[in-house]
């Protein structure tokens, strides 16, 4: 709705003031896209790319397929949206792979316990592009950032294999945790 009023006093001005309308214009169309922002950012990132929007923030080996794994990692995002934590494999896994773990993934700023997730299943695979019968990339959860929409700075996560996901273990060498922003919609 505020998006909808600001368009239509864009408008209201450009027609009283023609001789700067374009100069106001842009100066309107300015401060709407620093709003729009902060407001919506997935929108925003999609009209305004940034080159390494989709960078992963943490890439790492990591042992799903060993119970009781651990490794906490802190977070250092650039961006405001929602992010995921997935793994990814080189050479791909079949498209019929069906996560059969248990994950544990613990949110900290500082030292102080946020909030936790399970992860038993994939929320999305994307698969290789020229083969679409393998995966190369399964998202396993999903956290906006900033977390709990207010915690940005100083912000660490713990994942913890629960149940390791044995059809995993083979690929140990060629798989690799990822948390970056999600794709999403």
């Amino acid at each position: 709705i505020l998006n909808i009023f600001l368009i239509i006093l864009i408008l209201t001005i450009l027609k009283i003031i023609p001789k700067y309308s374009i100069g106001i214009f842009i100066l309107l169309l300015f401060i709407l896209l620093m709003a729009f922002k902060h407001k919506n950012p997935k929108l925003y990132y999609l009209i305004f790319t940034p080159s390494d929007l989709y960078t992963p923030i943490v890439y790492d080996d990591f042992n799903f397929h060993e119970d009781g794994f651990t490794k906490t990692y802190n977070l250092k995002p650039k961006y405001k949206n929602n992010y995921v934590v997935g793994f990814k494999i080189d050479k791909g896994i079949t498209s019929k792979y069906k996560f059969n773990g248990k994950l544990e993934i613990v949110f900290f700023k500082g030292d102080e316990f946020l909030f936790e997730k399970i992860s038993d299943h994939w929320v999305r695979a994307i698969d290789m592009g020229n083969d679409m019968t393998k995966y190369k990339q399964v998202d396993l959860s999903i956290f906006k950032f900033p977390i709990l929409g207010k915690y940005s700075k100083d912000i660490k996560v713990e994942i913890k294999v629960l149940k390791g996901d044995k059809q995993l273990e083979p690929l140990k060498d060629s798989i690799k945790l990822y948390i970056a922003v999600s794709g999403m919609k």
